[in-house]
């Protein structure tokens, strides 16, 4: 939420398991940010969202995106890889 670090590293683990639905809230949250590009450091990070926030952006549309729908495809995502993938986890 407030570092965006991760975000990469997130986008290509839901790749992996195929949770489409999550990546498009992902790419429609993208999108949000100037030139597509979301900062890594925390402080550019708030400072940006400060700004976006100012213009009357929102990512409301998102966050009920995800709790309505991306968050159950994101459990039953997770757990199809985890099956599908037993021999690879201890």
């Amino acid at each position: 939420y407030y570092y965006g670090t991760h975000f990469e590293k997130a986008y290509q683990a839901l790749e992996t398991i195929s949770a489409s639905g999550v990546l498009s809230i992902l790419d429609s949250l993208r999108k949000k940010f100037p030139k597509n590009s979301i900062p890594k450091r925390e402080e550019p990070l708030q400072n940006m969202l400060d700004d976006m926030e100012e213009r009357g952006v929102d990512f409301e549309k998102e966050d009920e995106r995800f709790y309505s729908v991306g968050e159950k495809e994101l459990h039953r995502c997770l757990l199809s890889f985890v099956k599908e993938n037993q021999k690879h986890f201890r």
